[in-house]
């Protein structure tokens, strides 16, 4: 079935996204926005990823209809209708959404970014911007709040992107930016088959930096905001920052699979989160 005909619910079915697991934590009516939400995101990331440039182009074209109808008539598929609602009922903006798309349309034609900058604006419009729209339906809002999505965001990017370096390279794809390349002597080659080893290594730690400098924002600020409407937001990162762990651990091995962490460390964090957000 063509996903823009799929509800939500069967959308996140299919998932077993990390981004899932901090759901139960939410209250029914807020669990339902955020599933709704995610299974929006969801397909139009695959949108980009399982489909040719010229599909790809067409199936963001339609979405940004979609959106367009959202605030402006009434959408005409099953996921759009179900979004439109939680738009309306916690008075999402429409540049979240406009922006979410222009982030995702950045893959579609695979580029290199010269500077750390020029990355954090593509981490913002398909990481950030999710932050946001999470922050709108959890009731927390005010320049803290946007600021600590913002810095989460950028963080789970950095991340993600850490730790698919291989998948990635095998899609044509190269996020860390030339300019830090330059710095430690390495080719997009180089930074894509993992060697020369000890040079990469240098690079990736270097890199993890950056993201550990993005988690410690995003907490620190989070820790002045309401704890129990972030519940969700606190188990997400911390689920992220201990996947970057682990790929510290592993000294940044992230060319022989995907690292995760087991069901029973999320399990934890989970429940951590509930009894002590923050902590």
């Amino acid at each position: 079935m063509n996903a823009l005909g799929m509800s939500a619910e069967q959308i996140a079915a299919k998932s077993q996204s990390n981004f899932i697991s901090s759901f139960w934590i939410l209250s029914k009516k807020r669990r339902q926005a955020l599933t709704t939400f995610y299974a929006f995101s969801r397909v139009v990331d695959d949108a980009v990823d399982e489909h040719s440039s010229e599909i790809a182009t067409k199936l963001i074209a339609q979405w940004q209809q979609q959106i367009n109808l959202c605030y402006h008539g009434w959408p005409t598929q099953p996921l759009a209708s179900e979004l439109q609602k939680i738009i309306r009922e916690y008075e999402i903006p429409k540049k979240y959404f406009d922006g979410i798309l222009q982030g995702v349309a950045m893959d579609i034609h695979p580029q290199n970014y010269s500077d750390i900058s020029s990355l954090e604006n593509y981490c913002y419009h398909v990481a950030s911007l999710v932050g946001l729209v999470c922050m709108k339906i959890f009731g927390v809002n005010g320049p803290a709040a946007e600021t600590a999505a913002t810095e989460l965001g950028l963080a789970l990017q950095f991340t993600n992107i850490l730790r698919d370096i291989a998948v990635d390279a095998k899609k044509g794809r190269l996020y860390l930016p030339l300019e830090l390349l330059q710095q430690f002597d390495l080719s997009p080659d180089a930074i894509q088959t993992g060697v020369p080893r000890e040079k990469v290594v240098l690079c990736l730690t270097h890199f993890a930096n950056l993201a550990e400098q993005h988690y410690t924002e995003a907490f620190s600020l989070m820790q002045n905001l309401p704890k129990k409407p972030l519940q969700a937001a606190w188990v997400m990162g911390k689920i992220y920052h201990q996947i970057l762990n682990k790929i510290r651990r592993k000294n940044y091995d992230v060319y022989q699979g995907k690292i995760t962490l087991s069901k029973f460390r999320k399990f934890f964090i989970l429940l951590k989160g509930i009894l002590d957000p923050g902590s």
